[in-house]
């Protein structure tokens, strides 16, 4: 949503990048940096961070900029949750728990199966869950991501998720390049999202 609150897409695959629609340019070209650039120059409320796979130049925009998470945060949810999972963390029922929900969670970003997840976490505090994933976070150098409410929840004041087109794009990285553990797992949660 730009300024005057009116909605534009913006589009970016591995192939072309569509502005609004039309076609604007190969995502291949070397200058890619430069062209993203020139498309969102000025905008205060775009967050972006985009990697060239030609030349492996990075370029970002806002991109350790703090901003409302909505339901990007459940991607550090599910890298948290497989961490405790792999450090032994959590009780079998609560691993069973985390499991099953997780599908629902990425897939079809259900929030109640997000809260299920926190919950089990936190060994059936939402709260506690929530710390668990916040301290993943700050140990692995998300420095702009927390989890301070429940999903679904209304904010109140300050109680707001954040994160940062940069902290988003590091760890989707790493699951992308297999740097984490269960990277496999997640990416295909990821691919299967409808």
């Amino acid at each position: 949503v730009d300024a005057s609150g009116s909605y534009t897409s913006r589009y970016i695959d591995d192939i072309e990048l569509f502005v609004d629609g039309e076609y604007s340019y190969k995502v291949s070209d070397v200058n890619i940096g430069d062209k993203v650039l020139a498309t969102f120059e000025g905008s205060t409320l775009m967050k972006v961070e985009v990697e060239s796979h030609v030349d492996g130049e990075i370029t970002d925009i806002n991109g350790d900029n703090k901003m409302t998470s909505a339901s990007i945060i459940k991607l550090f949810v599910m890298a948290a949750a497989y961490d405790q999972i792999n450090k032994g963390q959590v009780s079998e029922a609560n691993k069973q728990t985390i499991l099953s929900n997780m599908n629902d969670m990425i897939t079809i970003s259900d929030n109640t199966a997000t809260n299920n997840i926190l919950e089990a976490l936190g060994n059936g505090d939402t709260a506690a869950g929530r710390a668990v994933v916040n301290s993943y976070a700050s140990s692995q150098g998300y420095s702009q991501t927390s989890i301070n409410r429940d999903l679904g929840q209304s904010s109140r004041g300050s109680v707001e998720n954040y994160t940062s087109a940069k902290d988003v794009s590091n760890l989707l990285e790493k699951i992308h390049n297999g740097e984490i553990d269960n990277s496999e797992d997640m990416l295909k949660l990821l691919k299967a999202q409808t």
